[in-house]
């Protein structure tokens, strides 16, 4: 290949550029090809004749000079080169205010920025009529020709008989030597590394056979200090003065890019190890739909069958309650593209559960499209730690209260008859003197009693009453306190009964528990229910647990009350059918002691018809 071949080689910019008439440029590009903070250099006014600052950085000035015929197809390459990014160049003409023309070759690099919403472009434009007076100059001089590589910016050396025969300043400094003669008249391929000579070998070999273009994009350069460089290498084969084929090879140093992309696979292959193993949920959602989510979202989700997740709409994982606050959150990051903060939002898994989630969402691009990232904390056992915080405080608001106000009135009531009986004992009878006395006992019964539950709910609160599970005999149990009430129901004219099923199984339960529980509500059967009543115990099997329904003709509960009869938050201390007073602490504790001991405790009324409170206590497993 002859001297003018490299010239016609030369006009594609496949390899010389030449560095008087460059006009270095830079711009950010968006996605329509819109060019904006743009800087071009000066010597484009050089290039188009202008005098100098008409150009002034600004891209609509300098594509008027474009020739009309190409402006429309380097609009197109520059479009393309924001979407596939990389390397890009193209030829074309400019059109002078004189008339003249001029052929330009423009070549370049496009990246997309970090923020990933527009692209970055810079690169150089040559004018290829110098570039073809240098390829004269060359054939006319070979120093001629060398000094013009010499003032390439990037690597280039000429290869005869694969021997490395002259190389540029570039060259020497890319390889990291003092002198010429440290890599002239050696064989390049002994400078590849050694996975990579063979191939590099045969390319150079097949292109000057055939006398084509020699394009490698990644091959690794051992220096001779032994650093290793990823190069890019251009080659034209030609014909040198002595009449032997030689080949003009340029490298294009992409070691930073190559480590930068390696970096850039590194940091993402972090990324995703740590997006799989968070153990909180992660997804991202685009267009409405679930794109990507990790492991712990699948868990949270309900299914592992990520396919399931895609195909459903993001919205149908959200509770109704959260519908509406989701929607405009969406709205506002679609908009504005602005993070939102930790919000609490319920969700309902792929399996029905209901989730209470703190949800942090924030705009990103995924695959070149809009797309939100959504982070997920779980805080149900947050709220229900609040839920029972709530509760802490109401039992504890509800303690001083019947300590401040309840368990007062006894003693109001007994240091007021013990006054009058200290005071004016001389103007009371006998008789008199015997009914303040029966009034000052009931008031300490009262009293008493009110005290004596409420240490005992004290010690069930704080967890220092003991539990002693073992196995009973619950018949024997409703015996003894039917037994014990017997008395009292016979002074208040009241028929108690009790039916025990035959073959009943023992329980395991706490006895101590039990009885309290047993003596609880037959107390209150026999305080709201009227002389000639009657109260009537059922004991039998139900399942794995045994069933006891404690039912009465009196009094019945009013709607309104029977939601509140087991709250400590709540008043619920009632006279009996004869002015019995009460502590309002026997129901919570009845319900306390069944749920320590794996029961429940229900209750059924009706206002004038009776109660029935049913407790289930579980039987005793060998």
């Amino acid at each position: 290949m002859q001297h003018s071949e490299i010239e016609n080689q030369s006009t594609n910019g496949e390899v010389l550029h030449a560095g008087v008439s460059n006009v270095l440029w830079h711009a950010k590009i968006d996605f329509a090809g819109n060019f904006y903070d743009t800087y071009i250099s000066d010597t484009v006014d050089t290039l188009l004749d202008l005098p100098l600052g008409s150009i002034n950085s600004q891209w609509n000035k300098f594509f008027e000079f474009v020739h009309p015929d190409d402006l429309s197809n380097l609009l197109d390459t520059i479009t393309l080169a924001t979407t596939t990014l990389g390397d890009f160049g193209y030829e074309y003409r400019l059109k002078l205010r004189s008339g003249k023309i001029k052929t330009v070759f423009s070549n370049g690099n496009v990246f997309r920025n970090k923020e990933g919403g527009y692209v970055q472009g810079f690169g150089v434009t040559t004018e290829l009529s110098y570039v073809k007076q240098k390829a004269y100059e060359i054939k006319k001089s070979e120093q001629k020709y060398k000094a013009l590589l010499n003032i390439l910016p990037y690597p280039t050396l000429v290869l005869r008989l694969g021997q490395i025969e002259f190389m540029n300043s570039a060259t020497m400094e890319f390889a990291g030597v003092q002198a010429e003669h440290e890599l002239t008249g050696m064989n390049l391929i002994r400078f590849m590394h050694p996975d990579d000579r063979v191939r590099v070998d045969e390319h150079i070999s097949r292109v000057m056979d055939e006398e084509i273009t020699l394009q490698l994009d990644e091959e690794r350069f051992i220096t001779p200090l032994n650093e290793t460089k990823y190069v890019e290498m251009r080659g034209l084969p030609f014909i040198d003065s002595d009449g032997e084929k030689s080949l003009l090879l340029a490298f294009s140093d992409i070691t930073k890019k190559r480590l930068a992309e390696k970096a850039h696979l590194e940091s993402e292959q972090r990324y995703k190890t740590l997006f799989e193993l968070a153990p909180f949920p992660i997804l991202v959602h685009c267009e409405g739909k679930i794109v990507l989510i990790n492991q712990a979202g699948k868990n949270y989700m309900g299914t592992s069958d990520e396919e399931i997740l895609k195909s459903k709409s993001i919205l149908d994982f959200v509770h109704p309650e959260s519908l509406t606050a989701v929607k405009q959150r969406i709205k506002e990051m679609s908009e504005m593209g602005k993070p939102q903060n930790m919000m609490d939002e319920k969700l309902i898994s792929y399996d029905g559960t209901i989730l209470d989630m703190e949800v942090a969402a924030s705009p990103l691009v995924y695959n070149g499209k809009p797309a939100i990232l959504v982070v997920m904390n779980d805080i149900s056992e947050r709220k229900k730690d609040k839920k029972r915080l709530e509760e802490l405080v109401a039992t504890k608001d509800r303690f001083f209260s019947i300590i401040a106000h309840d368990l007062k009135n006894p003693f109001h009531q007994i240091l007021g008859f013990g006054e009058i009986i200290s005071s004016c004992s001389e103007d009371y009878d006998l008789e008199q003197t015997q009914k303040i006395v029966q009034y000052m006992y009931n008031s300490a019964q009262k009293g008493y009693a009110l005290l004596e539950n409420l240490l005992e709910w004290s010690r069930a609160q704080t967890g220092r009453i003991k539990y002693i599970p073992t196995e009973l005999c619950i018949g024997e149990l409703v015996e003894d306190e039917v037994d014990f009430f017997r008395p009292a129901a016979i002074n208040k004219s009241i028929t108690i009964s009790y039916e025990i099923s035959e073959y009943l199984p023992n329980i395991f339960a706490d006895k101590e528990m039990l009885k309290t529980v047993l003596r609880n509500l037959i107390s209150n059967a026999l305080k709201f229910t009227f002389r000639g009543g009657r109260i009537k115990i059922e004991v039998k099997i139900e399942n794995l647990f045994v069933s006891v329904n404690i039912a009465d003709s009196g009094i019945g509960i009013p709607p309104d009350a029977l939601s509140r009869i087991f709250k400590i938050d709540e008043t619920n201390s009632t006279t009996g059918t004869e002015n019995e007073t009460g502590t309002g602490l026997g129901l919570i504790l009845c319900k306390e002691f069944c749920e320590k001991n794996g029961g429940t405790i229900n209750v059924k009324s009706a206002v004038g018809k009776g109660s029935t409170f049913n407790i289930t206590i579980p039987i005793y497993k060998n």
